[in-house]
């Protein structure tokens, strides 16, 4: 793990999985637009103020967003379904732009399953 994990985080296999200095949204790699360069988001939707998520706010995400036994939901509740309270934009190696959708999340669920990553034991 080459980040510093930071004490105030919840689960550090989420803020490691997410930065781009630890496995950098690896999992995204199945959709065939090469790595993610980088992810922003609006909050709140349709205000038009994009901010780049990095390591604090990763942080932050990983601790307001469930990444245990209810990630897909909390994700799609968070960013994807109406009542949504953020939107995200990730940008891909192949300069692909993409909110993201079910897919990313079923895929993010599934890659932190196996891995047990956040997980209570």
């Amino acid at each position: 793990m080459s980040i510093k994990i930071k004490s105030d985080v919840k689960c550090s296999d989420c803020l490691y999985s997410h930065s781009s200095e630890g496995e950098n949204y690896c999992w995204l790699d199945l959709l065939g637009h090469g790595k993610v360069t980088k992810v922003f988001f609006e909050e709140p939707v349709g205000s038009g103020k994009w901010t780049l998520y990095d390591d604090n706010w990763w942080i932050t995400h990983c601790n307001v967003i469930n990444h245990s036994d209810n990630l897909y939901d909390s994700h799609m509740k968070a960013f994807v379904l109406p009542g949504r309270f953020a939107r995200l934009l990730f940008v891909f190696e192949d300069l692909v732009q993409m909110e993201p959708n079910e897919l990313f999340y079923r895929l993010e669920a599934d890659y932190f399953r196996v891995k047990s990553y956040c997980h209570s034991k």
